[in-house]
């Protein structure tokens, strides 16, 4: 195992001296237990257990004097539906300094834990968990450390989590606390957890029972030193700077040996654009739903044999994979009774339309490798069944090379309908179509040909993902980050997706999300959409960068108004933004709000870089087309709020432990205290936001301030970005692009090879936002636009990239696609200067890699740096152009200039 510190620890509970122990066996509470409820909510005791009748959103708890520190604390809960209100057991100091341990209904059920310090939470989705049924959970308090513990008997206990215990944890706990409650940061000052949200929620009942406080035992009292390697794992990235180590750089395998992966992935099936998709559950359950939550729309699961055993299930695991070339359609394979079967599902609509009625198909192929004819028994089954919906039952017998075959089809109208048998041949048919309008969607636009299938077929499923989560709705064209969750527009994601698509050769495409975007935009020229202020400068960056991949002047001068009018929004916003002294850190920055996770207005640099970059790239653009005073107007704006921002990050910058740092949030380091002054958690999310805007130059020491504070103090596990025990690798990306700027092109490769081994399933390629990397588990939100977008972008970056006026071909090549005989080709690849087609081969047994650049420029770029990655690493030694020597190279690179025709460059080491 890659992390042994970090498996499940198995122990039993030695006898201790008992400070508390409740059975909850008498009438009533006993009088040391004070009660805490918020309005309209029930405690009671009754058949042995403390009921707790509650709304899912608010306080209902017991509580009581430790008198104790350093103690082991447990109860046994049955939980009711909730997320941070979740029921669960505290250690409690004071309104801001507690921790928790519950079970969520997410996903399920997951154990759910939550650290407050000095006033900010950190929250964890920890291990799965059967949600509807009794669990046992422990925290255990240690002088220097903090465990986490799950059970199923309270005999055998499973560390979940353990944390270093924070400063502020200093001596015992003032209560024990028990239920439902909530406290701290963004609007809940009350004291012992007695906050409400303001959507209450339904009712619900949980219980709990089995209190038990005892002394933690003395030998575990001090963190062990796998613990603490674990502290310093998390501080140094150990297996990302092993992975940079290896000759010949990271590998997808090599990370793969030492992360486990997805182990519960979800894909999407259906038609490009349509409002309504098929998701694939991880245990092969095909969910009809608009929305995953949603308990009265059906799933379909397939059941074998007799009595039946449901497929996905441990007695009938599942395995899923994408047919070849990145089409999304899911290949299931499971046996039984010395059965093979083999489901295909996929959605059609007529003429693969997306304003014409969806259906979901499945078709089933049953082998056997007996010599004797062998029974069988398949059923596909709905929950909840359409009205009348009985199960299609599949039975025979199947001899070896003569598969048995079934197929069928649900349709979606008003709502979707039972599952009816339908021939062999018309699912081929449906297939057929299906394949055929994937494969021609994908291979239109810049083609990628490496010598390594994952990575071939990856980009394209990242592609087709995130088409399947946009959603035509009339003429408007909705780019949702997710089918089945986030149902939502992020403007931010969204325009970056438009980004990705004229950066891989989809404009019309990239316009009409646009253009669909821009109906949201206000009279006064504000558009965020569920997002926050970001969504300003994204919107102009993409439309500016649109113009200058297409070189589209019409449809310029048609959206310059719009253009135009948020510019002048962030400009009045700036007027009141600079009526603050000028001394101040935040003079000239804007107040609004910084994104969604963060509602209330802030500070942030993210969001003014983004603004002044989309301001200057806007200038720019409207000076092209002839609208030369608004263009000046809006520069000068832009060069002035420019010159505000980086002297703010100037007054900011703070020092710790010998390290300069820029805090996200400039006047309350909200960020950097929620992750306790470490590089990770929500200050690793928006840092690399912050950079992937390009406002700071590589070199500039504020660029530093950042990756060296996020590589020195815990913001990365195998070169992603940290957050909440696992990693939340696309908002990675600015990172990643500021190492290739920087020329530390191998980062980039350990995020790609990081993500697809890591964070994005491995078979089917669909990447989640947040991912525990260490236990395989991710959250329940794949595939994700977003994660698709930055992945798509990383990639395109690594081989073509724009620094100003120059052109990066190859920079960041994983250095086994240049191994002896290996290829590798870019077919119509766009770039802000017009398009290119290059093509690699390497004879490098014989010293020579040989590159192909034929460009179609509408512009020159000044200069084009081609990189030759050797395998082992060697530098260049001498260089031909087109026959002739040439002289411009310096170690892996060669320096063109001027091309303007068809080049053949051979590299010789």
């Amino acid at each position: 195992m890659a992390f042994p510190f970090l498996a499940a620890a198995l122990l039993s509970v030695p006898a201790q001296r008992v400070l508390i122990n409740e059975a909850f066996d008498r009438p009533d509470l006993d009088g040391a237990w004070h009660r805490s409820l918020s309005s309209g909510n029930d405690i009671l005791v009754e058949n042995g257990a403390l009921k707790i009748v509650a709304f899912r959103n608010t306080y209902a708890n017991i509580s009581r004097k430790i008198g104790a520190d350093d103690v082991t604390a447990q109860c046994r809960i049955k939980p009711a539906p909730a997320e941070s209100w979740a029921t669960s057991i505290f250690l409690y100091w004071d309104a801001g300094d507690w921790c928790q341990l519950g079970i969520k209904s997410i996903d399920g059920g997951r154990y759910y834990m939550t650290q407050m310090t000095n006033g900010v939470y950190t929250e964890y989705n920890l291990g799965m968990t059967p949600f509807d049924a009794w669990h046992y959970v422990r925290i255990e308090l240690g002088r220097d450390v903090l465990r986490f513990y799950s059970s199923d008997n309270a005999s055998k206990w499973k560390l979940e989590s353990f944390t270093e215990r924070p400063p502020s944890f200093d001596g015992p706990p003032t209560a024990l606390v028990l239920g439902k409650g909530f406290g701290g940061e963004d609007g809940y000052p009350k004291p012992m957890l007695a906050n409400d949200y303001s959507d209450k929620g339904e009712m619900g009942t949980s219980l709990i029972d089995d209190v038990l406080v005892t002394p933690t035992p003395s030998a575990k009292l001090k963190a062990t030193a796998s613990e603490h390697a674990r502290w310093a794992y998390a501080l140094e990235d150990h297996l990302g700077k092993e992975m940079l180590a290896r000759p010949g750089g990271p590998t997808f395998a090599a990370i793969a040996k030492r992360l486990p992966g997805i182990e519960r992935p979800r894909e999407v099936v259906g038609v490009p654009e349509h409002p309504y998709d098929i998701g694939v559950g991880w245990d092969g359950t095909i969910q009809l739903k608009d929305w995953l939550g949603d308990e009265k729309m059906p799933a379909a699961f397939f059941e074998v044999g007799d009595p039946a055993v449901r497929v996905g299930s441990p007695e009938c695991p599942v395995t899923k994979r994408l047919v070849p070339g990145g089409i999304p359609v899911v290949v299931m394979s499971f046996d039984h009774a010395g059965v093979h079967f083999v489901a295909r599902v996929f959605g059609w609509s007529p003429g693969m339309s997306p304003d014409m009625p969806l259906s979901a198909y499945v078709a089933v192929a049953a082998t056997t490798q007996s010599a004797s004819p062998t029974p069988f028994k398949l059923r596909l089954n709905m929950s909840p069944a359409p009205d009348g919906y009985q199960p299609l039952e599949w039975s025979g017998e199947i001899e070896k090379g003569r598969p048995m075959r079934c197929s069928a089809r649900s349709d979606r109208s008003a709502k979707w309908s039972g599952f009816t048998e339908v021939t062999a041949d018309e699912a081929a048919a449906r297939m057929g179509e299906y394949e055929e309008a994937w494969e021609k969607r994908l291979d239109t636009g810049m083609q990628i040909e490496t010598p390594e299938t994952r990575v071939n077929d990856s980009y394209h499923a990242w592609m087709a993902y995130n088409l399947l989560n946009v959603d035509k709705k009339g003429p408007i064209y909705e780019i949702h980050d997710g089918s089945g969750f986030y149902e939502e527009i992020y403007a931010y994601s969204a325009f970056l997706f438009c980004n990705a698509l004229d950066m891989y050769g989809h404009p019309k495409e990239a316009e009409k999300y646009i253009d669909s975007l821009l109906t949201f935009q206000q009279p006064k020229g504000l558009l965020t959409i569920n997002y926050g202020l970001p969504d300003m400068g994204t919107m102009l960056f993409t439309m500016s960068q649109h113009h200058r991949f297409t070189g589209d002047d019409a449809w310029l001068k048609r959206v310059a108004p719009r253009m135009i009018k948020a510019c002048d929004w962030l400009i009045a916003e700036r007027r009141i933004a600079c009526k603050q002294p000028k001394n101040s850190v935040t003079y000239g920055l804007i107040k609004f709000k910084p994104y969604c996770d963060y509602p209330g207005a802030a500070f942030d640099y993210y969001s003014d870089a983004y603004c002044v970059v989309g301001m200057e790239a806007a200038a720019r653009e409207l000076r092209s087309i002839g609208l030369a005073k608004d263009a000046a107007r809006i520069a000068k704006e832009a060069e002035t709020y420019r010159r505000d921002v980086l002297a703010s990050m100037d007054r900011a910058k703070i020092e710790r432990d010998g390290l300069a740092i820029l805090p996200m949030e400039p006047d309350t380091h909200r960020l950097l205290k929620r992750s306790q002054y470490r590089g990770g958690e929500y200050y690793g999310l928006v840092a690399p936001c912050l950079l992937e805007t390009e406002f700071l130059t590589p070199e500039d020491r504020r660029t530093l301030w950042v990756t060296d504070f996020m590589e020195q103090r815990g913001g990365f596990v195998c070169g992603m970005s940290q957050f909440a025990d696992g990693v939340d690798h696309a908002y990675t990306y600015g990172y990643w692009l500021t190492c290739l700027r920087q020329g530390r092109p191998d980062r980039a490769v350990l995020g790609l090879y990081g993500s697809m081994a890591g964070a994005i399933s491995r078979d089917t390629f669909a990447g989640v936002e947040v991912m525990h990397v260490y236990s395989g588990i991710p959250e329940g939100t794949l595939p994700h636009t977003y994660s698709g977008t930055q992945q798509l972008r990383l990639l395109r970056m690594m081989l073509l990239r724009e620094e100003g006026n120059d052109l990066q071909i190859g920079q960041a090549i994983p250095r086994g696609w240049m191994a002896d005989g290996k290829a590798l080709r870019l077919r119509h690849a766009p770039t802000l200067f017009g398009p290119v087609d290059v093509s690699y081969r390497s004879n490098a047994r014989s010293g020579m890699i040989e590159a192909v650049i034929t460009p179609a420029f509408r512009e020159k770029p000044a200069t084009i740096h081609l990189w030759f990655r050797h395998p082992d690493g060697k530098p260049i030694k001498s260089v031909t152009v087109n026959g002739r020597l040439y002289p411009s190279f310096s170690g892996e690179a060669v320096i063109l200039r001027n091309l303007s025709r068809p080049a053949r460059i051979v590299a010789s080491f």
